[in-house]
């Protein structure tokens, strides 16, 4: 939070929340207006504070704002204020609208002359709605609006019991009496009678973590508690599992590809994809136009890829390949975190399997999902931070590099590391997919194997192409022995070291 009196300020009178608030703003600019639109007022908006927290540097925060500001979202000032002891003096504010405003809007404001926001109207709740709609499963039970006030209650000790809606309605209109004298003394009667037994009281879950670091693990891992990286032990190496069937089919279409001619700009038919190489000595081959292939548009844009170029060590050499881009030559650990710490900050670079991995600049719903698990996340575990876009070794001895959505760890764990970290200690690893031809590869098969083979207890995967929550846990060997899929609207169950339960609801507000 900023210091008192200063710091973001909601503007009244603004729409309710959608999907489209920021859809005419570029991606960049919707997705930075997103994150603020969820900061609670009080909270620091400057551009040093959102580079600590967003995957932009200052200056490129700076751009954005002053295109978010020209859009009509923000504006920044000050204003007069009076002190406890009488005297004025002025201080720096910064109104935020999620609802763009013109000109004349703002000059409005600024006078004082701005409508009023309404008072919200108070939510139903979940029994309260279904009390007020029993009239239509059956008419003789039809309830004032106090009776359902007075009733809630009730009906909500049935659901925290783990009855359905189906289920209140069944017990409350079977073998109704002829006639119904007093429906509301009825409806308190078998809500009262039939009420559920509570439910059986689950086993203890218990996880055991390292002496030194922290990090959780199964018991057969911690001899002595300790773990195997604390005790100076290697991990043990794994042989290479065998391809999955998706993803040799995969490996075929873009071997058959090769072969598909395209078009360039002149008609010209060419048997081969246009490659754009840069090295140290030359600076563009190849000429015609790229085809996209099966994504809407390249996974890096040719600006991008240009800007990573001119910035690449003089000994890595790097190729722009039907919208990806490749490395000539074998690609070290070093080589990559150097490469890395060159790039541009549109360009979000990861390791993977040896590989030189592209990652996709974030949308509007994307940094509204990641908001959302961070709401959710502080709200059960306040021990517990999420960390947006946290580098963290991953892979058998730490050779990859993934830059996660999300990293969740305890309170001050990353406090003086690096840009990249160590697994130990990371409790779980979160990953939204994007609409990008890479998602599948990336988050759905090579991400899990990676994150387990650092034992890192949970995966979470928000797949937004089918609209699920995937939950990876028990590493072993290497591979998670668990994975359950939700659909979005369902309760995911996070299992221990968390040990609580995310509430996905307003997921289905964010659905493509």
């Amino acid at each position: 939070m900023a210091n008192p009196g200063y710091g973001k300020r909601t503007t009244p009178d603004q729409h309710p929340r959608t999907n489209d608030d920021f859809a005419h703003l570029p991606p960049r600019e919707a997705a930075i207006a997103a994150y603020l639109d969820r900061l609670p007022d009080g909270a620091d908006i400057s551009v040093k504070t959102l580079a600590k927290h967003l995957p932009y540097g200052q200056c490129a925060l700076g751009t954005a704002l002053n295109r978010i500001q020209q859009a009509g979202h923000l504006r920044r000032g000050r204003e007069c204020v009076t002190a406890d002891d009488g005297s004025s003096r002025w201080i720096t504010r910064s109104w935020f609208t999620r609802t763009a405003r013109d000109d004349d809007w703002w000059a409005a404001f600024t006078h004082g002359d701005a409508p009023r926001p309404q008072a919200a109207r108070p939510t139903r709740s979940r029994a309260h709605i279904l009390l007020a709609a029993l009239g239509r499963t059956a008419s003789v039970l039809s309830l004032s609006e106090r009776d359902c006030a007075t009733l809630a209650p009730l009906v909500a000790d049935w659901f925290a019991r783990g009855a359905s809606e189906g289920d209140v309605l069944r017990e409350l209109t079977s073998g109704l009496p002829t006639p119904v004298h007093h429906a509301a003394a009825l409806v308190r009667s078998r809500l009262t009678s039939k009420l559920p037994p509570p439910p059986a009281p689950r086993p203890p879950l218990r996880v055991l973590e390292c002496a030194n670091c922290g990090a959780p693990g199964r018991p057969e891992t911690l001899p002595g508690g300790r773990c195997s990286a604390c005790r100076g032990e290697h991990a043990p190496a794994q042989p290479p599992a065998p391809l999955s069937a998706p993803t040799v089919q995969a490996h075929a279409a873009g071997i058959r590809a090769l072969d598909v001619p395209t078009t360039t700009r002149e008609g010209i038919r060419m048997t081969a994809p246009t490659v754009r190489r840069h090295s140290p000595r030359a600076r563009w081959k190849g000429g015609g136009t790229m085809t996209p292939g099966t994504a809407d548009r390249p996974l890096m844009p040719i600006e991008d890829f240009e800007g990573l170029a001119d910035a690449a060590p003089d000994h890595v050499r790097l190729e722009y390949v039907d919208g990806r881009v490749r490395t000539k030559d074998p690609l070290s650990v070093e080589d990559f975190e150097e490469l890395e710490r060159r790039a541009p900050e549109t360009v979000r670079l990861e390791y993977i399997n040896g590989k030189l991995e592209v990652k996709a600049m974030p949308d509007g719903n994307h940094s509204e999902i990641h908001m959302w698990l961070l709401e959710q996340c502080l709200h059960h575990r306040p021990d517990l931070r999420l960390h947006h876009e946290r580098g963290v070794r991953t892979e058998a001895y730490r050779k990859g590099r993934a830059r996660a959505d999300g990293a969740l760890v305890r309170r001050g764990h990353f406090k003086g590391h690096g840009e990249w970290s160590a697994a130990n200690g990371v409790l779980m690893v979160v990953e939204i997919t994007s609409h990008d031809r890479d998602t599948n590869q990336r988050d759905r098969i090579d991400k899990p194997v990676g994150y387990a083979a650092v034992d890192i207890p949970v995966y979470l995967l928000i797949d937004r192409d089918h609209n699920t929550v995937v939950v990876y846990s028990e590493p072993e060997d290497g591979r998670y022995q668990q994975k359950t899929s939700h659909s979005w609207g369902t309760p995911v169950e996070l299992p221990e070291p968390l040990g609580f339960t995310l509430d996905t609801e307003e997921l289905k507000d964010y659905a493509d």
